[in-house]
Order: structure tokens, then sequence, then C-alpha cells
């Protein structure tokens, strides 16, 4: 008997490590070890304190591990579930072993992230979240983090400011990293298989004379400001996908674009009297980019802008030539005379707006509800609208 018992115990080994193979993956960067518990069922667990939990591909979607204890480590080996099966209120680890994928509306919350493989990331990531080490793809930044595109690709590591960081991108390729102070903005260059982000101050407010020429780089935010007439000039801002401007009577022309974006995506509000003109296309926006246009107050009008393809517009802008979703209104004084350039009221609803009329007295509306009830005064006194041909 005492000659079976080790031998029961080397079966009992085997069979073991047999299970433990059985759950893992080639991709694997480390074994799981003896004493970690494997979870597949689609059951609530309560976590214990200084344990490790090993999450598979046969891994049951209705799992609800809650961790309310220190100590506790979550491995994820293939595992493809939704982040609602991790319910945490004190700190825990979350090892990625090898590639894996979280799901769903839920935030993930508490977890302290090590991906050794690539972990996907598409859910809410909660306030308590922290990034520790390794490569993780999200489907949206995080609170306090903003996207950039860098130009290079391949890298399999990130050093900001002379650091070594987690690198966290989106699933197009962008970069995240934490929104720099303001008046910075980083530059980018590999070397080796490391990405290397540092910030630096940019100016980032402009005055527009003749010959300007507006670099924006990717700054989160910047702004244009005009005096009177027209100058000739441009803008350029590329890289940022979460980027916003302004600018207050702005009017630049070129023989060029005014304005290009380059891997940008800018929300652009209006002040005061704009025009961006130009003997080609005035906004030119490659297949990366998006632009929102709100004109506030005053108005716009875009000269040689033909696509519109990416633009999204909203208030008094007159674009040339007229596109068909263009709601054009002629403007006139009781007397029938037509107001070109004049400061007027309008009224949709409960909401009021100070518009310019444009050269040829009209106001262009984009994206505003109400039209159908709009009234307009001029110096307190009513308009006849009606629309233009």
């Amino acid at each position: 008997m005492k000659k079976a018992l080790p031998l029961l115990l080397a079966i009992l080994c085997l069979a073991c490590h047999a299970a433990l193979a059985e759950n893992a993956t080639p991709t694997d960067l480390h074994p799981i070890a003896e004493d970690s518990i494997i979870l597949r069922r689609g059951v609530p667990v309560m976590a214990e304190a200084n344990t490790t939990y090993v999450l598979t591909a046969s891994t049951d979607p209705e799992l609800h591990l809650n961790i309310d204890v220190w100590g506790v480590r979550v491995e994820l080996r293939g595992a493809s579930l939704p982040a609602s099966v991790l319910d945490a209120t004190v700190p825990f680890d979350l090892v990625v072993e090898s590639p894996s994928e979280l799901t769903g509306d839920t935030p993930l919350d508490w977890a302290y992230i090590f991906s050794y493989a690539p972990l996907t990331l598409r859910a809410p990531v909660g306030s308590h979240t922290v990034f520790r080490d390794g490569h993780t793809v999200l489907s949206q930044p995080p609170a306090g983090y903003s996207a950039y595109v860098t130009g290079f690709s391949n890298y399999e590591r990130l050093r900001v400011d002379g650091r070594l960081s987690p690198l966290m991108t989106l699933e197009g390729g962008a970069v995240l990293l934490a929104v720099p102070e303001e008046g910075r903005t980083y530059t980018f260059s590999v070397k080796g298989s490391t990405l290397v982000a540092a910030s630096y101050a940019q100016q980032s407010d402009w005055h527009t004379s003749e010959g300007i020429a507006v670099d924006a780089g990717n700054l989160a935010a910047f702004s244009v400001s005009g005096g009177e007439g027209y100058a000739t000039g441009s803008v350029t801002a590329g890289g940022n996908l979460n980027a916003t401007a302004e600018f207050n009577n702005v009017q630049l022309s070129s023989p060029g674009p005014v304005l290009t974006l380059n891997s940008e995506c800018l929300t652009l509000t209006l002040h005061g009297d704009n025009g961006l003109v130009s003997e080609v296309q005035t906004i030119e926006l490659d297949e990366a980019s998006s632009l929102q246009l709100t004109l506030a107050e005053g108005r716009l009008l875009l000269r040689r802008q033909v696509d519109l393809t990416g633009i999204t517009l909203a208030g008094n802008i007159k674009v040339e030539p007229r596109p068909e979703e263009q709601k054009t209104f002629l403007v006139r004084n009781r007397n029938g005379n037509p107001l070109p350039n004049r400061a007027v009221t309008v009224r949709l609803g409960d909401e009021s707006y100070s518009f310019i009329t444009h050269y040829d007295a009209t106001l262009c509306l984009w994206n505003m509800d109400g039209l159908d009830s709009m009234s307009v005064e001029a110096d307190g006194e009513a308009c006849q609208v009606s629309p233009a041909e």
C-alpha cells in the first residue's frame, strides 16, 4: 500500500497538469499556476482574497465574478466575454496572457490591466481602472485621454516624455495619450519598435495677417481671430481625432485650400463675419478626417466648396456653388427692399440667433429646426422673408 501511494499521487499530479494544459492556449506567455481556479460555468462566484481566477474561451458569458476583497488576480486566456462578468468594488489585477476581448455597455472598473498579450476592450472604462503594462486596443478614449494619428505603424511599445508607458490605441490605429496641459501638444517618432511621444509648448492662438499660414498640428484646441477685410492665408491641422477650434471674424483667401485637415476630426465654431474663399476646393479633408462646422452667430461664406463629403454644417453658412440641401431665404424690409450685409435677429420657436445677411441679402440656414415658423427682425422691425430662387 505504501508503494502504491507515490504512484497514485503522481497520477493525480499528471491529471492536474493535463487539466491545466487543456485550458491553456498556444499563445499563452506563462503557464497556468497549479493553485489557480479555472472558471467555466455561468454562475455567480464570490472571489476569495489572494486567489487567481482564469477565464478562457470556454468560460460561460453568464459568469458573474464578484470581487470585493483584495489580492484577486484574473487571467484572460483567449477569453471573449462581456465586461459585466467582472464586478469589482476594490482594485484587482487583470492579466492578459493570450489575445482576449471584453465587450458590452458595462464599464470595466477597478482593474489594473497588464496586457502581456493584446486586449481588445469594446466596453467603457471605469474611472478607477488603470493601464499598467502592455497593449490594449479600445473602442473609445477613456476620460482624460485624446486620440492622435502619428503617421507610424508596427510599433510595440510607447515612451512618453522619456518614460515607458502602457500602449493604448483605438481600433483604427490612433494612439491614446493623456490630454496635455493647455497650450502643449505631442510630436512623434519611432526608435526600433518603440513609438516616442514628446510633449512641447505650441502656439494655440493666431491672429490673421497677410500671408499667414496657421499650422495647428495635433493641438486639442486652437483659435484664430481676424480683423477687417480679407487676408491671404490658410489653416492646417492634423492628427487629433477629437479637436476643437474657434474662428472669430476670420476672412481668408488662398489660391489653394484655405482649411486642410489630415487625419483630423475637428469641431469648428465660428463667430462674427467670416469668409473662406479659394480658387480651388476651399476645405480639403482626407479620408480619415471629418469637420463639424457651426456658425454660432454672424455669417460664413464658403466659396469654391464643391464637395461636402465629411463636412457637417450648422447655422448661417452660404456655400458656393449652391448645393441642393442649402436652405436659402431672401430678407427684405417692410417696404420690400433687400437687406444685404445687415445684422438681424432670427427667431426659430423658442430660440433666437444673431446673424448677418450675406452680400445678396440672403440667410443660408443649415441643420436648424423650426424654419416653418421663422421670423426675422432688423433694427427692431419685422422683415419679409421668402425662399430665394
